[in-house]
């Protein structure tokens, strides 16, 4: 597949071919996802995911974890659908519904934990959109947010295809700036990719902060 095709499809999945890339997301983000759920409460919680594909992780963590409440947005109707296929066992303890992760549209202080897993690098503004985000958050609401490093997406080229890139240190500025408190940043060492014959390493990394009461 041509570079800009796969970048296309990572921003809006589509048909067999965003299936397919779905699911291999899933492989490549498992470790980011595992780091997300071990931070999140031990307790009783409301959870929305900005973005989650296919929902298999979600899946996944409402099993493991009887007393959460999921909620999932993306913008990409043939992800909602796939997602909404894994998590019509879960009844009312789950909905994926379609929409836009710039204008949410739920209402102030709803959720206790608020889960993005490389997402951010779509949006065109994205201080405002963690402004937005924290905005359905309770106070002392956590946001977790996972992205690859600025470098392994260089080495993967998808920079030059309209995605931004971002560090640990800006993600926490923008956590401040939309009112949370920075509580924690981890940093992962992840299996290198093949990109054009070589083997490039990579790296990703967990900001997550509390809403400020």
């Amino acid at each position: 597949m041509r570079e800009v095709e796969y970048a296309r499809q990572l921003r809006k999945p589509e048909g067999i071919t965003g299936l397919n890339i779905a699911l291999r997301m899933n492989k490549l983000n498992a470790l980011m996802y595992a780091h997300c759920f071990r931070l999140f409460p031990q307790k009783a919680i409301e959870l929305l995911e900005i973005g989650p594909g296919n929902a298999i992780e979600a899946a996944t963590l409402l099993k493991e974890r009887p007393e959460i409440t999921y909620t999932g947005i993306d913008h990409a109707p043939d992800m909602v659908a796939a997602g909404n296929q894994q998590l019509d066992k879960f009844g009312k303890r789950a909905s994926y519904v379609l929409g836009n992760a710039e204008g949410l549209p739920f209402p102030d202080a709803q959720y206790d934990v608020l889960l993005s897993i490389n997402t951010l690098y779509f949006v065109v503004e994205p201080e405002s959109v963690l402004k937005e985000w924290a905005r359905v958050l309770k106070p002392g609401g956590m946001m977790c947010i996972g992205l690859r490093s600025k470098e392994s997406m260089e080495n993967l080229g998808l920079h030059q295809h309209g995605f931004c890139l971002f560090e640990p240190d800006y993600v926490n500025c923008m956590l401040k700036y939309a009112g949370m408190l920075v509580e924690q940043t981890t940093e992962i060492n992840e299996p290198e990719r093949e990109v054009n014959g070589q083997a490039k390493p990579m790296h990703s990394f967990i900001c997550s902060g509390l809403k400020a009461d």
